[in-house]
């Protein structure tokens, strides 16, 4: 359980950062084809790539809990099946079906093979 709240967090903190650094590259391109001067694009850039990683922090929570609210909904719905042979139908192979562990270890013994064969 904690491997998967590890990658959820490493998720949410990805989708932030993806955010703040395309907020970045996308304002120094617009700073600089307006002609600003340096200093205001780089305030700009900085500026719009911190807010934007708080907007990605709860934009990745977001995803998150809806995320786990799906897959818990899926479980409910979907349970995994308890199978558990019983009788017959565990110890003998369904008609038709060679056996394959039976032909394994004939072949797997070559003095039987020989002694068939003489």
């Amino acid at each position: 359980m904690s491997s998967e709240i590890r990658i959820v967090k490493d998720a949410t903190r990805l989708i932030a950062t993806i955010l703040a650094f395309a907020a970045f590259a996308i304002s120094c391109v617009a700073g600089v084809l307006a002609h600003n001067s340096s200093n205001v694009v780089l305030y700009r850039s900085l500026t719009a790539m911190v807010l934007c990683y708080f907007v990605g922090l709860g934009i990745g929570l977001v995803a998150q809990v809806v995320v786990r609210q799906h897959a818990e909904q899926y479980a409910r719905e979907n349970p995994i099946p308890e199978i558990h042979p019983s009788g017959k139908e565990a110890s003998e192979p369904a008609p038709g079906a060679s056996n394959v562990s039976t032909q394994i270890a004939q072949s797997a013994q070559p003095g039987q093979s020989a002694k068939k064969a003489a």
